[in-house]
């Protein structure tokens, strides 16, 4: 049986989640609607704590780049272009 070392969490200060309001490139999150919990949590922190332009695709979960391809490129033509 191996031995594991015991491993010690060092957490970045301030956390990154703290920061994005730093962000001053312009950012754009896709999500789906129906994604896992936790980033729909992480989306709400951007909406909260930062500029990022976030857009949010009925129906289609994490893997929006393979269920919705063509809204993807969609959005990400649109934002690219402005």
């Amino acid at each position: 049986m191996f031995e594991w070392p015991a491993v010690k969490l060092i957490w970045q200060q301030p956390l990154a989640i703290e920061r994005l309001g730093e962000l001053t490139t312009k950012t754009l999150l896709i999500i789906g609607k129906e994604d896992s919990p936790d980033n729909l949590r992480a989306a709400d922190y951007f909406r909260k704590h930062s500029d990022a332009r976030i857009i949010e695709i009925p129906g289609a979960d994490h893997m929006v780049n393979l269920t919705h391809p063509e809204k993807l490129y969609h959005h990400i033509n649109g934002f690219i272009k402005k």
